[in-house]
């Protein structure tokens, strides 16, 4: 009797542990290095370096990055909607160089479940450093983009011209809706 009592409490102890179902986050952010990034078209792996502090252009030239975003979203994307329920958004912080220099960053959704049709540039930023001192940051954000209605096979990327000397460091995306994760 007494060893039956233990055992079902040592048992209601341990459940009482275990993992539980959470709650569908809503405003779920990620926040992804730059050094995550890879190089995009013409760009050469030796014109960047990848590190800690992000993904470094070590030349004077623009470079093509192209950055993986997860999208975890239970809802499809709805930034042009009147209401939005899920406007994702994101968020760039990028170091100056030692020059002149523009990033730009583009957010594209792609519709999968229809043989991966291009659904096109959702939102485009432009940040322009001009002649900022070498590693002074700034960060500039896109907004509330749109997908397609099938959100399980809805995939996103971003793809930047990052600027001549200069640091994607750091971007996070939001997403409004519940998500996975």
């Amino acid at each position: 009797m007494k060893a039956t009592f233990i055992a079902t409490a040592l048992t209601a102890a341990v459940l009482s542990m275990a993992p539980t179902s959470n709650a569908s986050a809503a405003n779920d952010s990620k926040v992804y290095a730059g050094s995550g990034c890879k190089v995009f078209g013409s760009t050469a792996w030796t014109d960047l370096q990848f590190g800690a502090a992000g993904i470094i252009n070590l030349t004077v030239n623009p470079k093509n990055i192209i950055c993986p975003i997860i999208n975890d979203s239970e809802l499809a994307y709805d930034g042009d909607a009147g209401v939005p329920l899920n406007a994702p958004s994101s968020h760039m912080h990028v170091a100056a160089g030692n020059v002149g220099s523009t990033t730009v960053c583009n957010i594209y959704t792609i519709d999968n479940g229809s043989g991966g049709t291009y659904v096109g540039v959702t939102e485009t930023s432009t940040h322009n450093t001009g002649a900022m001192a070498a590693g002074t940051e700034v960060n500039f954000g896109i907004s509330g983009w749109t997908g397609t209605a099938d959100y399980l096979h809805t995939s996103v990327m971003m793809l930047c011209t990052l600027g001549p000397k200069a640091t994607l460091r750091f971007y996070r995306i939001t997403e409004q809706g519940a998500t996975e994760n």
